[in-house]
């Protein structure tokens, strides 16, 4: 089903084969992955300071010492706070791992980009697999799949699904 936040795309099923323009797609689908490729590397930073946390939190919450001793006037050291609270330091960098790992964005193939944020009109009526593939630019080709490439893919053929549907 997708967003279909570009509209939809007429394919007439009944004809197909069928190359189809895309309106502005290649535009879309650029700037789609610029924004993915640094939305991948905040997400690295942000996991690898988590992971930094955890495993120092960690290593103070297994071996750190049992008592620290702090200067009442000056405070804490670094060392000191991180021994005498790895346990928040743990369940922070936790909370940095699960926001990270929301970060990373989704890996489309132009085909994928196509079927989630334009969808394709009469989809639901048609019932079966389509073949979709990126010619080129805003060019997309649809296609049916034979019963080779169907089995291949797990769905069987035509008359399996119908001897099935019998029973």
């Amino acid at each position: 089903m997708g967003n279909r936040v570009f509209g939809e795309v007429e394919v007439d099923f009944e004809s197909l084969p069928e190359e189809k323009e895309v309106p502005r797609f290649e535009s879309r689908y650029e700037a789609y992955c610029r924004e993915s490729k640094t939305t991948k590397v905040i997400a690295n930073v942000v996991m690898c300071v988590a992971g930094l946390m955890v495993f120092v939190g960690g290593c103070f919450l297994v071996f750190g010492p049992s008592t620290v001793m702090v200067n009442r006037f000056s405070g804490p050291t670094f060392i000191q706070f991180l021994q005498l609270y790895p346990g928040p330091i743990v369940s922070f960098g936790a909370l940095l791992a699960f926001l990270g790992a929301k970060l990373v964005p989704d890996n489309h193939t132009p085909e994928t980009y196509m079927l989630t944020y334009y969808g394709l009109k009469g989809e639901e009526e048609w019932g079966k697999p389509l073949k979709v593939d990126h010619v080129k630019g805003d060019l997309f080709r649809f296609d049916h799949y034979s019963d080779e490439e169907l089995s291949r893919l797990g769905f069987g053929n035509s008359q399996e699904n119908v001897e099935r549907a019998d029973t």
